[in-house]
């Protein structure tokens, strides 16, 4: 079972006509689906209706009798002729070829066998009337008057069902209208499909309308699915079918979202008896095999009791109008949303620094994994850090978030040395914990050396702490040995703001850890640090 989730990214605000669509739809749809659908049940159990049924039958038995078929092929007859279907002599056709073994002609080609099989024939004789091939059959008084009384009563109650349609507005292939078709879209056939699509619409609506608007995704939404309802209709309904519900809309939406957001991941919830996992599986995958796949199969069946044609040209007229929309309003390709497009360039233009951090946040709330914007701003950010420290210190967090997304892109497209290069490179101020969160640990000892060797020896001694417990016990001591010894040796060279940040780290950790080993051998070093430090201020 696999069960969508949504894009792996967050709007701005969910769709406001995605609810009064649901509120429409759902009050529409209940009180509809009780009053027509007895109201139909009540027509197929006129007793016009069933007097044809049983016109019908009475003819099968006929020519079951004139033709002298055999017992099995005149129960197929009479189960056939018996189906409470009156004007779908297709389906019944169809029906019968599905239960052929071995058949795999279509229907058109079991026409063309005519006389060769007689339940064939029988059926071209309740489409067609009298032909060439079943002539001899209507020699028959009886056989012909059964049949005028059934074609008389057929074209009655075929007439009385076009006003029933009409009169409700239902959307068959008999009334196929511009209103009929519109007013399909909010009627639904219970709470199941009801929910089932209006949850697939928000989940991927809010995108659409962040992209391209709330205007524009409603008229792909109303559009897209009318195009694949009139396709269904026109040219794979049978005549006495209606069509509802707002699978097609749906649909469009899909097709949509894979047009604009092809590049994203989609969240998917995949569900076997011992497995369940959330996956993020990319859309131009997920899109087209998780909805296409099962369309393309469905189209195949002739009994099946979905629009699937509906959902695929649903589909492909959405990604076809998103499209167009996308061409008339094109944004650069690092964005996904008008808005992200807007907002980089105020945070381009606007000088003030408090501006510039609440537009950052504001793009990496509506896109988070936005690679361009964390690139961007990570630069700027860690620039004006060392160029202004002191304004920085209420916006720490968020700039080390934001840093440290922009190290997970790095470690996916950049070599190791690389990244080593940007992490000693970045500003002291930093919340190194959050920066390093999906770094490895093999890379934050490369970082440790690194620093070592710059001698940023409170971030050393710092970071010896938080990766001792995710090393071996020699290699823990060994980077341990590295760092005091460092330490010992340029004691005396340490300039004033790398001594005071020394003296703040191992004061932190001295007091959480007064038994810590390897903190004890620093101690007396550190002590000489601040008695320096006491007599330079004297």
């Amino acid at each position: 079972m696999f069960i969508f989730l949504g894009l792996n990214a967050r709007p701005t605000h969910l769709a406001w006509m995605s609810i009064l669509i649901l509120v429409v739809t759902c009050g529409y749809s209940i009180y509809w689906f009780d009053r027509i659908e007895n109201e139909q049940t009540q027509f197929f159990r006129s007793e016009q209706f069933q007097e044809a049924i049983h016109l019908r039958e009475s003819l099968a038995e006929l020519h079951c009798a004139r033709h002298k078929m055999n017992r099995e092929q005149c129960s197929k007859l009479e189960t056939l002729a018996s189906a409470k279907v009156l004007f779908e002599t297709n389906y019944l056709l169809k029906f019968y070829e599905k239960k052929q073994p071995g058949q795999d002609s279509k229907a058109a080609k079991l026409r063309e066998q005519g006389p060769a099989d007689p339940i064939v024939s029988f059926l071209n004789l309740l489409e067609y009337g009298s032909r060439e091939e079943n002539r001899e059959d209507f020699t028959d008084t009886k056989y012909s008057q059964i049949y005028l009384k059934y074609s008389v009563l057929k074209n009655q109650v075929y007439g009385d069902y076009k006003s029933f349609l009409k009169s409700h507005f239902l959307l068959t292939k008999l009334s196929l209208t511009p209103y009929n078709l519109f007013r399909a879209h909010f009627l639904h056939g219970g709470w199941l499909h009801l929910v089932g699509n209006m949850l697939f619409f928000i989940v991927f609506s809010i995108f659409i309308e962040s992209r391209l608007g709330a205007g524009i995704t409603l008229l792909i939404y109303f559009v897209g699915g009318s195009i694949g309802m009139y396709l269904q209709t026109r040219f794979f309904l049978e005549p006495t079918i209606h069509l509802i519900g707002a699978s097609g809309c749906v649909s469009a939406i899909l097709g949509a979202s894979l047009a604009l957001f092809w590049r994203q991941r989609v969240k998917v919830w995949v569900s076997f008896v011992f497995y369940n996992r959330i996956l993020l599986i990319p859309a131009v995958v997920a899109l087209p095999f998780l909805t296409l796949a099962q369309d393309l199969i469905g189209a195949v069946d002739s009994t099946s009791n979905v629009g699937h044609i509906a959902h695929l040209g649903g589909f492909c007229s959405g990604f076809i109008l998103a499209k167009i929309f996308e061409a008339m309003d094109p944004i650069p390709k690092e964005f996904l949303f008008a808005e992200e497009y807007v907002l980089f360039k105020g945070f381009k233009n606007k000088p003030e620094i408090k501006k510039k951090i609440l537009a950052l946040k504001r793009m990496l709330h509506i896109n988070p994994e936005n690679s361009f914007v964390l690139e961007r701003g990570s630069i700027w950010a860690t620039r004006e850090m060392v160029r202004t420290s002191s304004f920085f210190v209420e916006h720490i967090p968020f700039i080390s978030e934001m840093v440290a997304e922009h190290v997970k892109n790095k470690l996916r497209k950049c070599p190791p040395e690389e990244v080593i290069h940007y992490l000693v490179c970045l500003p002291p101020q930093l919340n190194y914990r959050n920066v390093f969160k999906y770094v490895p640990v093999s890379l934050q000892v490369g970082v440790q050396d690194a620093w070592i060797l710059t001698k940023k020896y409170a971030l050393s001694l710092e970071e010896s702490f938080e990766i001792e417990h995710r090393l071996s016990k020699k290699d823990a001591d060994y980077q341990w040995s590295k760092v005091i010894y460092s330490i010992e040796t340029d004691l005396t060279q340490i300039n004033e703001l790398e001594r005071d940040m020394l003296i703040r780290v191992y004061e932190k950790y001295s007091q959480a850890r007064p038994n810590h080993l390897h903190l004890k051998k620093l101690g007396e070093q550190i002590r000489n640090l601040k008695e320096r430090s006491y007599v330079r201020a004297a």
